[in-house]
């Protein structure tokens, strides 16, 4: 078709027009909010990373506070140990907590480079993620997804996970918008 025919011009816009809104009705959001049960969060101030320093449970409905901070190898710790060095480093040390017995199962630094400050918090990782679903072959995309640190007034570390899934099904273009909330209770370990 010559790009000068008024109807080469017609069918771009027609074809740009089912493509978004294709887009825009196969997209969803979800949007969880933030529990207010769960105390009041610590405002980011400006340009300034909070202090994450202290000592939370490992564990919140599934998800593992090491595995958000980027550890891929994790060894049944049940607490994790926070200390912002003035450097702006991160010392992180993973705890098993049995029968009143703590143990040191691993110590780590996560340097300023591995993390920046935003007015969400701190944004501790972000990965991507592509390819099929399991068992439908028909079904792929991408996925988006970054974690950003908080803090409640009763001094848990908070997590905002954010999200953003682009893909298809057979032909059908989806793309999907996401927001879920974790709360790592604080824990005091005995000093020995």
């Amino acid at each position: 078709m010559n790009r000068n025919n008024p109807l080469y011009s017609a069918w771009i816009f027609y074809i740009t027009g089912i493509v978004t809104l294709s887009l825009l009705l196969t997209s969803c959001m979800m949007h969880e909010k933030y529990n207010p049960a769960w105390g009041e969060l610590i405002p980011v101030k400006e340009n300034r990373c909070p202090d994450m320093s202290g000592t939370y449970r490992n564990a919140f409905g599934g998800h593992e506070l090491t595995k958000i901070l980027g550890f891929k190898d994790t060894v049944g710790e049940t607490h994790v140990q926070i200390t912002q060095l003035e450097d702006g480093t991160f010392e992180i040390s993973g705890w098993n907590m049995v029968a009143d017995e703590q143990k040191l199962v691993y110590e780590k630094s996560y340097p300023k480079r591995k993390y920046s400050c935003t007015p969400e918090g701190i944004r501790a990782s972000s990965y991507t993620e592509g390819g099929t679903v399991p068992g439908r072959g028909v079904v792929f995309g991408v996925t988006f997804t970054s974690f950003y640190l908080l803090k409640n007034t009763e001094g848990d570390l908070v997590v905002k996970e954010t999200a953003t899934v682009i893909g298809c099904i057979v032909i059908i273009p989806i793309i999907g918008f996401g927001t879920d909330w974790y709360i790592f209770a604080r824990e005091v370990l005995n000093e020995k």
